[in-house]
């Protein structure tokens, strides 16, 4: 049984049954679970993409992510956020819902965050917060390098040198 029983959870339109055998892929081994569409058909699902909201459906209705958002670095940044903030159980959530940072409301669908955030400009960048201690919106996100992001950081140090203002990572 993995860490985490999904068995009763309901992710859109599918109802979790039981875990299914897992697969092997090239990373790895990886947990599937049986689960009931809503129109009576039983599929199995990757646990990351219940969890996450990319697969919603058996494939029935149109509830299925394009590909080429499920498959970027996008997709992955929109559930890292959430986990941080959502669960408690993640090694950064201290950090982030364990100090009140949240999302808005509006980006608890992907295609919304999507659709607001636009493509990574580049596989070197990852989502940051203007504000370091502000909620996670349209507003106040932007595509960064970790450069950048090291700048914005709550340990980051600011010092005077020579009359400038200087960073110290």
């Amino acid at each position: 049984m993995p860490w985490l029983d999904l068995t009763g959870d309901r992710y859109g339109s599918l109802t979790v049954l039981e875990l299914a055998p897992s697969r092997r892929s090239s990373s790895g081994l990886k947990t599937f679970w049986k689960c009931l569409c809503d129109c009576g058909t039983i599929t199995e699902v990757y646990i990351s993409n219940l969890r996450c909201g990319e697969v919603k459906t058996c494939g029935c209705s149109r509830g299925l992510l394009p590909k080429e958002w499920s498959q970027g670095p996008e997709y992955g940044a929109w559930c890292n956020m959430r986990y941080r903030c959502d669960n408690p159980d993640n090694k950064d959530y201290k950090n982030y819902g364990g100090r009140g940072i949240t999302y808005c409301a509006e980006w608890k669908e992907f295609l919304q965050f999507a659709e607001d955030m636009g493509h990574s400009p580049g596989p070197e960048y990852t989502l940051e917060r203007v504000d370091n201690d502000g909620q996670y919106c349209k507003k106040n996100c932007k595509w960064a390098t970790r450069s950048e992001q090291n700048n914005n950081s709550r340990n980051t140090k600011r010092l005077k040198f020579n009359r400038r203002k200087e960073h110290k990572p």
